[in-house]
Order: C-alpha cells, then structure tokens, then sequence
C-alpha cells in the first residue's frame, strides 16, 4: 500500500492574508503604472520592447478586439513575452497565445473582468504574480506541459474558475502564494506530480475545495495553504515527510494554528509533520502506520480489529443506493440512508427541501391598461410574488427632423410606462417606413412579451440645403448666386432684410431646382440688405424645407452696376488708347444718354489711367474704372554655355523700357525659377554660380518704373541651354 499521509478537514479558521497581498500589489501598480511608452515600439496594434537577445515582449496592446489571436512575430522578430500589456482590459472576451511567448509577466492581464478564455501556447514556462488577479469571468484553465512557476496570486479572486487542469506531463514544482486565492467556485484540482512546494495560502478561500491530493515529490506546504476551504473534508498527503510550514512542531517562524480547524482530525505516519502539528496545535490525532491492513472483497479490513479500515487512504465502503426514510417537501429537508455491503454500517444522508416549483402567469399590459405578473408554487399554492406591469405610456424618437442624405434615417425609440420607467428594448420590435427620401417617415412600435398593443410616430426627412455663392449689388436690387442642390428638391426660397435677424424679412421663391440664379429688384437705393436662401421639397401638397444658408449681406445700387471697359489692359505702341464703355441694367443695356464718359490725359505712354462714367437721371453716383499700358515685350537672341553659368544676348529695347528681368530655372514650367535684373542699356547678361552640366529653361520681359510702381511685358518665349563643367 502506497504510503500516505490523510489530513481531514472540517472546517478553516486562520487569517486570511489577502488584504495585506493586495496592500503589496497596490504598491507595485503604483510603480508598474508609470508611463514608460516613450521607451517603447510600436507595431499597429502593439507596443514592445526588443529583448537582449533580439526578441520582443509586447507591453502594450492599442487594439479594442473582443477575441485576440496574438502574432507570434512583430516586425519579422519572435514574440516571447508578455509584459503588462493588457491590465483593466474589459473589451478582451478571449485572447489565444502563440507557442512562441515563454513568458507572462506580473500584471499582464490583471482585471480583465470580460476574459472568458485563454489558450496558453505550448512554450509557456512562467505565470508572474498577479498576473491575472481578479479575471473574474474566467472559468476553466487548462496549462501546457512546459509550465514551470506560477506566480504569487496569479489567478487570485477569479472568482468564477471551476477547474484547472494539468496533464501528467506536467513540468509545474512551484505554487506560489495565493496563486488561486478566494477561487470561491474552485472544485476541481489536480495538482501535478512534479510539484514539489506549495505557497502560502494558494488555495486560501477556495470554499467550494471538497478534497485535494498532495503528490509524492511535494516537500512542503506553506502556512494557510487551505485557509477558508469551508467545504474541504480531506487532504491526502502522499510524501510522509512533507515538511508543513507554520504546522510543525519545529518550526516557530509562522503562526501555523489557523491552517487546519481545531476540529479536524490528523491521520498520519508516527512522527511525521502532521503528528507535530497535532501535538503542538493540540489537534487529535490518528496514527495509521500502527495498522496492519489486507484487502479483502475490495474493502481495506484491519487484521486486529476485524474492522473496515478506511484511515488507511485506500478503501471504503460500499454502499448500497439507498433508501429514502423521510421525504423532503417544499421547505423540509428529508433524509436518505445507505448501507454498506460489506459490514452493514449505515450512514445518512440530508435531502435537501425540493423547494417550491413556481410557475408565472402573465396578463400581459396594454396601451392603456396595466398587467401583472404572478408566480405561484404549482405543489402547494404559495404565492411569492404579485408584480403590476405598468402599460406603455409614451414613446419618444431620439430625433424628429433629418437631412437628406440618400441613407435610411432610423432614429432610436425611448419607451417609458405610465410609472415613468423605461421599458426595455426587448420588450417590443421597431419597424421603420419611407424614411430615406425626403417626407414624413412612420416608425412603429409593436409589443411583445409582458406587452401587447403598438404605438406610431413620425419624423420628416428635410431636403438638402444650399448655400450663397455671391451676393452682388443691382439697381435697386441684387443678384444672389447659389449652390446648385438638385437632389430630391423642387426649388429655392430667397429671404431677405434690411434687419440682420430677419424681421420683416421677405421671401421669393425659385420653382426651378436647376436655376442657381435670381435677381430681386424694386428695393430702396443705397440700403444694406441681408440674404439667405434654402431648398424645398413638395411631397403630395405638403413642403418640406431645408434649413436656411449662413446670411450675407449687400447694398443697392444707385446706378447699373454692369459697367465694363472693351480692354482693360494694352501694349505700348506710342498711339492714345481710348477703351470704350458699356453699361448694363441687368442684361439690358443702358443707354450713353444716360451717363457721360471722361479719360485722363497722356494714355499714350505706360502706365495706369482712369476712366470716369457720371450717371444722369433717374440714376445717380459716379464711378470710376482703370486700364493699363504695359510696356513692349522683347526677346532672347541667343545663348552661349560656360563653366557653371551661360551668357544671354538679348535684342535691345529701350522706349518707354526702364529694363529687363531674365528668369531662369531647372523646370520647364518655371517652378522654383530665379530671376535677374538688368537696365535698358545691357544687352548681354553672363549668370554665374549655376550647377555644371545642367540644362537650364530661360526667357526674358521687358519692365517700366512709372512712380513706384512696375509695369512689366509678357515673357518672351523660353529657350534652354545646358551649362559645362
């Protein structure tokens, strides 16, 4: 028979060390909470650094994936870490590893209270502390084989984890401490067999524990390894010198005494830690090396006693199935007693109370009328619960007015019963009507579940609007220029006023969407007007409107504003230039009877003259237009390449000419072009300082200073040369 040490648990009483764990971990998140991003790499979704030995360790994840496979390279480069990269992540639902990472390091995956799952790849060798503290979803964990280490309250306060799981391949020898503290749902465990020591409260508060086995090669268990275990009724130890710190008679360092209850019993070998712990703590103690036990019917039976033996770790009864000797009811526990088949010792069992078998009936709730809800026990009539559900009463939409986008408006649905509590959205299905194209668009609610009836509401679906162009002044009126909006629109309205808020405002109406143009005449000379327009939809009789463009603003004219030069611009020729004048109204031309024409003097030579147009009755006001005289252009007569620079020899031309500019550049289009100044007189330019052998564009134009001001030719035409070395 294999040698064993049985520890039987009845209940836990010693300290729990969490709170002064957590006071540790608080103080290293303060300092793993520096921002030490300004150090690291990026790679689209991740931050990492690069490892002594060229690999990375991601310390960052920028990405918001529910469900994350992990690259096992970055930048052609082996992922092997994970080094706090995804700490108060909510969004993780499940994450795999790739075979590549050897290591999690401390907090890496702290409160991830969403992470349901996670594949560990098949490398994986150490867990950090607190690595996944307080994952709260996780449920299962199955770990490679390659695992050596898990860290100090690694998968501490995981509180829905039902299960670990090991294979005997496993390479796991150390359990740090509280590395599944407060696993309240923790039942299935296994540790490997490697493991050889076991931390201070790991399994700490593990009440749903029910029994646990120590392998042969653990050497130790550490103080208030089971602490909390409520629900823990046996501990198999198989190594009887399994060193049980804190519990040992010789071992004063830790206070052992709350690690096993004071009504437990000890079963161990002579000598043993467990005997030293019973004597020193004054826990009872049985020895079971004393026993001289043979197998016999599949029962362990003591050759002294003639007893069924079950200390021993290897038998127990067998029991028959059963039978029910007090019925349980509703409220009532009952009780069931077994015998065994082999020595006739029975035993009992508690039937828990079966509990009321409640059903609900639901009248469900109208538009106008309340329900109610009323669950009842179908066995013994109890009611446990009478709940009115109140009826809908109002339902808002979180929008009744769009713009035309050509995309289906569907605005969301608030529901609120006549309590003024909000219905849940589960409780009815929406159903929307002509609600992409300009008009008025239904939505309709329809009950279900606790409800029944419907309710519809509407929102329009507005046109586009357009916005001014320009605003320029007529006569007595005004010309708007607007933005063409064709698209599910009739027309335009123009509104306008001489107050900035649009008092007294009146409005005009364009009934043709494709006129972008609309003069308003008949207003007051001389008098600020402000201009805004919008767009309009007709649906059956029914118009919708945009809303309305920013305003500008204008001030009529007194006299026709179309008044154009026949040039406004000339070439010298030594000839008196005299460009005519038109003036319109409108399209509609005015009459030279209308008005009186006057130039300045000497239009002959360069430079800028004025023409004056005097307005008669019924319109008034002056107005003055220019025109310019520019000098004769000239030309390039030819080009000779140096050394880093080329000569131009250019064709002389000095009346009515104070110089010339030469421009020159790399770019046929003359971009980055410079440009040299030269007097009349020069007829040949040498440009210096040029790179060797390169082409080069040039061309040339003639310049007046007339005042301060330069009147400069056209360009003559380019020609190109490239320079020597």
């Amino acid at each position: 028979m294999e040698n064993e040490t049985k520890i039987t648990t009845v209940s836990s009483v010693a300290k729990k060390l969490l709170s002064i764990l957590l006071a540790i971990i608080m103080l290293f998140s303060i300092t793993a909470s520096i921002d030490l991003s300004a150090y690291a790499e990026t790679s689209g979704d991740y931050e990492y650094w690069l490892h002594d030995d060229e690999t990375i360790g991601i310390s960052k994840y920028l990405g918001s994936a529910s469900d994350l496979v992990v690259p096992s390279t970055i930048n052609g480069k082996k992922v092997t870490s994970i080094d706090f990269a995804f700490p108060g992540n909510t969004k993780l639902v499940s994450i795999k590893l790739p075979d590549s990472v050897t290591s999690i390091t401390s907090q890496s995956f702290q409160y991830c209270t969403n992470l349901k799952s996670i594949s560990f790849g098949k490398s994986l060798e150490e867990i950090g502390w607190i690595s996944f503290i307080e994952c709260t979803s996780l449920t299962n964990l199955i770990f490679p084989d390659n695992l050596k280490t898990i860290g100090s309250a690694a998968f501490a306060s995981c509180v829905s984890l039902k299960s670990i799981n090991f294979s005997d391949k496993s390479k796991l020898k150390y359990l740090y401490d509280e590395a599944f503290a407060d696993c309240k749902k923790l039942s299935d465990v296994k540790i490997p067999s490697n493991v050889e020591f076991i931390g201070m409260g790991t399994f700490s508060g593990c009440e749903s524990l029910k029994s646990i086995t120590i392998p042969k090669k653990t050497i130790g268990i550490n103080s208030y390894a089971f602490n909390g275990c409520k629900n823990l009724s046996s501990i198999f130890i198989k190594n009887p010198n399994c060193h049980i710190y804190g519990c040992s008679a010789d071992d004063t360092n830790y206070d052992g005494s709350a690690t096993i209850s004071s009504t437990a019993t000890i079963y161990g070998y002579k000598n043993s830690t467990a005997q030293k712990y019973a004597t020193k703590y004054n826990r009872k103690f049985v020895a079971v090396d004393g026993y001289n036990c043979s197998k016999n019917n599949h029962c362990y039976i003591n050759t002294v006693t003639g007893k069924s033996c079950i200390i021993c770790g290897q038998c127990s009864h067998t029991w028959n199935s059963g039978k029910i000797t007090k019925a349980a009811t509703c409220t009532a526990t009952g009780i069931k007693t077994y015998t065994c088949t082999n020595c006739g010792e029975t035993k009992t069992e508690t039937i828990k109370a079966t509990g009321h078998s409640y059903k609900t009936t639901v009248t469900q709730a109208t538009t106008s009328k309340n329900g109610s809800s009323v669950t009842k026990c179908t066995k013994c009539g109890t009611v446990s619960k009478n709940t009115a559900i109140a009826y809908p009463k109002t339902v808002t939409l979180s929008a009744t007015a769009y713009t035309y986008d050509g995309k289906a408006k569907k605005p969301t649905v608030t529901v609120k019963d006549n309590a003024g509590k909000t219905i849940a959205a589960s409780n009815y299905t929406v159903a929307y009507s002509n609600n992409t194209n300009v008009g008025t668009a239904t939505v309709k609610v329809t009950f279900k579940g606790n409800y029944s009836g419907s309710f519809s509401k509407t929102f329009k679906i507005n046109p586009k609007n357009t916005s001014i162009s320009s605003v320029s002044a007529l006569y007595k009126g005004f010309t708007v220029k607007y933005a063409k909006q064709a698209t599910q629109t009739t027309g335009y309205q123009v509104q306008y006023s001489t107050s900035s808020n649009f008092s007294n405002a009146k409005t005009v109406t364009v009934n043709k969407n494709s006129t972008v143009v609309k003069n308003v005449t008949g207003l007051t000379a001389k008098k600020k007007y402000y201009v805004r327009i919008r767009t309009y939809k007709t649906v059956g009789k029914t118009n919708y409107y945009s809303a309305w463009s920013g305003a500008k603003n204008v001030t009529t004219s007194s006299y026709p504003t179309s008044i154009a030069l026949s040039s406004t611009s000339y070439t010298y020729d030594g000839k008196v230039k005299k460009p005519s004048v038109t003036v319109k109204h409108g399209s509609t031309k005015i009459a030279s009877k209308y008005y009186t024409v006057s130039y300045s003097s000497g239009r002959k030579n360069v430079g800028t003259y004025t023409v004056t147009i005097k307005f008669k009755k019924p319109y008034s006001g002056t107005v003055k237009k220019t025109f310019k005289i520019n000098p004769k252009n000239t030309s390039i007569s030819g080009l000779t390449a140096q050394s880093k620079a080329f000569t131009v020899k250019l064709k002389k031309y000095t009346t009515q000419t104070t110089g010339y500019q030469i421009q020159y550049s790399t770019s046929s289009n003359f971009s980055n072009a410079k440009t040299v100044t030269i007097k009349n007189t020069t007829t040949s330019k040498k440009v210096t300082g040029l790179t060797g052998n390169k082409k080069y564009y040039v061309r040339i134009r003639t310049y007046k200073t007339v005042g301060k001001t330069n009147y400069y030719s056209g360009w003559s035409g380019a020609k190109t040369i490239t320079t020597k070395k």
